[in-house]
């Protein structure tokens, strides 16, 4: 006896629907690194005596140089990456 199935359809529809999927979990992996950011600068200064940080408080630079990268297509999905552009490192 064999077995029916609909798995053509299912995998037809399924390739129809990632279309319009995708650009939904775009802006979602977007939104995401921009939560990552603000909170990676949330944390600048730390909450500390540390007087090395001093300069950047009063400058407040180093918090926008925190930045997060446009989302990027990967085999599983997007990738964002949250960093400090390497010319700010001075």
């Amino acid at each position: 006896m064999g077995v029916k199935h609909n798995g053509f359809q299912v995998a037809v529809s399924l390739k129809k629907r990632s279309k319009g999927v995708s650009p939904a979990t775009r802006a979602v992996a977007r939104s995401m690194g921009d939560i990552m950011r603000d909170a990676i600068r949330e944390q600048i200064p730390p909450k500390s005596s540390n007087t090395e940080w001093d300069a950047y408080a009063a400058k407040g630079k180093l918090k926008s140089y925190v930045v997060s990268s446009e989302p990027t297509r990967t085999a599983t999905g997007w990738k964002v990456v949250v960093y400090v552009p390497r010319y700010k490192l001075a």
